[in-house]
């Protein structure tokens, strides 16, 4: 047990598909009540040698000592601290994303409305060249018109 790096392992050989199919067995047809010692005697739970296993691990957790209560402890603050430091990280993780998303939507309004005000603009100054456009056209016309006139009409002139 070098590897482990542990002198005193207990192990426990089982069979847990005999323990399972025994318990599973018993759990259907009893109240609850008895049903350890029911199982006691069908041969598949005592082949399985689960029940070693069991009373080790109750013994091991039981919190009627102080030992057993700070395992309890250790047992269940352990995974809840590591599931607290993870939302703790996520939560920090999804403020800045947030803060991110604001900025960004911020400066996208920024850009519509800056947008939106060049649009205004160019359909103003599109008017304006629009009425230019159609008064020099206006003048062009009233102009050629009296030029025909007055080049390609005959003149009367008195003798």
């Amino acid at each position: 047990m070098k590897l482990l790096n542990a002198e005193d392992v207990t192990l426990f050989p089982v069979s847990s598909r005999s323990a399972l199919e025994a318990k599973l067995s018993y759990s259907k047809n009893s109240d609850g009540k008895h049903l350890r010692e029911a199982m006691f005697s069908d041969p598949r739970w005592r082949s399985s040698n689960f029940c070693e296993l069991e009373d080790y691990l109750l013994s091991f957790l039981d919190s009627s000592t102080e030992n057993g209560k700070e395992r309890v402890r250790l047992k269940l603050e352990t995974p809840i601290g590591i599931a607290d430091r993870l939302l703790t990280s996520c939560q920090r993780l999804v403020k800045l994303e947030y803060e991110k998303a604001v900025e960004d939507l911020t400066s996208i309004k920024d850009l519509v409305y800056g947008a939106n005000n060049y649009a205004i603009k160019l359909k103003s100054d599109s008017n304006s060249w629009q009425n230019q456009i159609s008064s020099l056209v206006g003048v062009s016309n009233t102009t050629s018109y009296f030029f025909y006139l007055h080049k390609c009409t005959p003149s009367f002139t008195k003798i």
